[in-house]
């Protein structure tokens, strides 16, 4: 694993992380507009959990992320071709 840096608010070098710059202001961050450092980091940490833990990705199978890293990808698979 290697550090890059990339251009900001450049999609073409540095698409995943602007999607979920793009996905933290419209869903989370803009409708709430919290009023104190406490309640934005509750709500962020509410997005990272509901982008890595719940919201199924396309690029790994239709899976969660947390649930390809923790290799439950297979059960799932397998749970859905029965």
């Amino acid at each position: 694993m290697s550090h890059v840096r990339t251009s900001r608010s450049y999609p073409r070098s540095s698409g995943k992380i602007e999607r979920f710059h793009r996905r933290l202001k419209s869903g989370s961050v803009r409708v709430t507009l919290p009023r104190d450092l406490a309640r934005a980091q509750q709500v962020v940490a509410a997005i990272v959990a509901l982008y890595n833990g719940e919201r199924l990705n396309f690029a790994i199978g239709v899976v969660a992320p947390l649930d390809r890293l923790a290799c439950g990808h297979r059960a799932i698979h397998e749970a859905r071709h029965l």
